[in-house]
């Protein structure tokens, strides 16, 4: 079953992926992937509680190449930081940033998805911004549109992680009464 739900979150972030998606549209289908792999997250969690075996804490390090490398690393930190991970921002000799995230496997695993695909959209979204007129020069401005898209992303994911945990709270409250 949990692959199935995952199956269907991978579904999900394809199509918002995909050059014919509009960014309402893209939008729509990340949220309601969000809820899933949030849902997901709870029944691993769980699962976990009670066979510990089913779900061992690893780590995974995510070279982050430039441009916009530390942007990149806002990103991930964020959502992996929302999906119950801690995060370790590690040197690098060359350009770019290294990001070594720790957390259960299955919280790994949803972070990197999510991570994965939010960066084709962000780089999508952003190729059809234009660049205003007005203010600093062009740089700056998709530095700051990239670090807003990542804010807006990681706020709505911590929020469906939360409802997601209030839910599942809510449903284990009804089952005990």
């Amino acid at each position: 079953m949990q692959t199935d739900l995952l199956d269907r979150v991978r579904k999900l972030l394809a199509k918002a992926e995909d050059e014919g998606c509009t960014p309402e549209e893209a939008e729509a289908l990340t949220a309601k992937a969000a809820d899933l792999m949030a849902r997901y997250g709870i029944d691993r969690a769980l699962l976990g509680a009670l066979r510990p075996e089913t779900d061992s804490v690893g780590d995974r390090v995510f070279d982050l190449g430039n441009p916009w490398a530390a942007v990149k690393a806002h990103l991930l930190a964020g959502l992996a930081i929302a999906l119950r991970c801690q995060c370790i921002l590690l040197n690098r000799r060359e350009p770019g940033s290294r990001v070594h995230v720790f957390g259960y496997l299955s919280d790994l695993e949803r972070a990197d998805i999510l991570f994965t695909s939010l960066l084709v959209q962000m780089a999508r979204a952003l190729a059809v911004q234009p660049v205003p007129a007005y203010g600093g020069g062009a740089k700056a401005w998709r530095r700051s549109w990239m670090l807003g898209y990542a804010s807006a992303v990681i706020a709505r994911v911590r929020a469906a992680e939360e409802a997601a945990v209030a839910s599942a709270t809510a449903d284990e409250g009804t089952a005990d009464g």
